[in-house]
């Protein structure tokens, strides 16, 4: 059965706007320039880096290891650059770094279909920060692997 569509209006100029306030933990702007400065704005997952060619400005994210919403410091051990995909699924558990330094994916994971794209990145090292000193910390990747990436198995 067809349906008879009218013209698009790609405004809404009536769209109504809404005030609110909300407290939550302030993000550091530094913490987002240091971290993706010590992976030379590439994701530390696959590698991958876009930029636009305006200017300065890169798709890649700074991502708490130990959330900040759950008071995880702002500092550059606590966190790593990635990819938007790698970052939204990082934060989900879809991937965690074991004991060893090897990117894990667990298995329910794994086994749809959608998630194909994190199976290369199985028993893979992320890519180090220019500066070793910087590295992320053993015990943030401890607790994401515990409080995070443990809940898909």
């Amino acid at each position: 059965e067809a349906h008879e569509v009218g013209p698009l209006d790609l405004f809404d100029n009536a769209a109504a706007l809404t005030e609110s306030r909300a407290k939550r933990i302030a993000r550091s702007r530094a913490f987002q320039q240091r971290v993706t400065d010590l992976y030379q704005c590439r994701c530390a997952a696959c590698g991958n880096a876009f930029r636009s060619p305006a200017g300065d400005l890169y798709e890649i994210e700074a991502a708490h290891i130990v959330p900040r919403g759950l008071k995880g410091a702002d500092d550059a051990r606590n966190g790593l650059a990635l990819c938007r995909s790698h970052h939204w699924a990082f934060d989900r558990g879809l991937f965690g770094v074991g004991q060893s330094g090897g990117i894990e994916v667990p298995p329910k994971v794994a086994a749809l279909r959608e998630n194909r794209h994190l199976t290369p990145l199985v028993a893979q090292t992320l890519r180090p920060p220019t500066d070793p000193a910087f590295a992320p910390a053993k015990a943030a990747l401890a607790w994401h692997w515990s409080n995070v990436f443990a809940r898909n198995f």
